[in-house]
């Protein structure tokens, strides 16, 4: 049995007749057999709901982790202020440091680059 496309068209006066009724019961009898046939489907589906939404709730938890510990952070770091310069040119590091720059020729980005000097040489 085929599901048909039910009356959408009723208006006031209008009486259902048997073929509306077998209409409405054939598509009862048919929807019922398709959630039957499809429960599996349905219920792995609402289990999957139900994972994905405690999966957004743990990673809401942990923005908010993350945004008050970044916020704590925050109170503790100290900017540079006032008018001297943080800038040296090569010439004036080369003068107050006895320590050699070191220049590292690389392929790809380093993993930690902080405090190294280097230069892509693949682009």
């Amino acid at each position: 049995m085929a599901y048909a496309t039910p009356k959408t068209n009723w208006k006031a006066g209008d009486v259902p007749g048997a073929t509306d009724f077998n209409r409405i019961e054939d598509n009862t009898v048919y929807l019922k057999s398709w959630r039957d046939t499809h429960e599996d489907e349905i219920t792995a589906l609402q289990a999957a709901m139900v994972t994905a939404q405690a999966d957004i709730d743990t990673a809401e938890s942990d923005i908010d982790d993350l945004e008050t510990d970044l916020a704590a952070l925050d109170s503790t770091v100290t900017t540079h202020t006032g008018t001297a310069s943080i800038h040296q040119t090569a010439a004036q590091v080369r003068e107050a440091s006895g320590t050699a720059l070191m220049v590292e020729c690389r392929t790809s980005d380093p993993s930690a680059s902080i405090g190294r000097i280097w230069l892509r040489t693949d682009l």
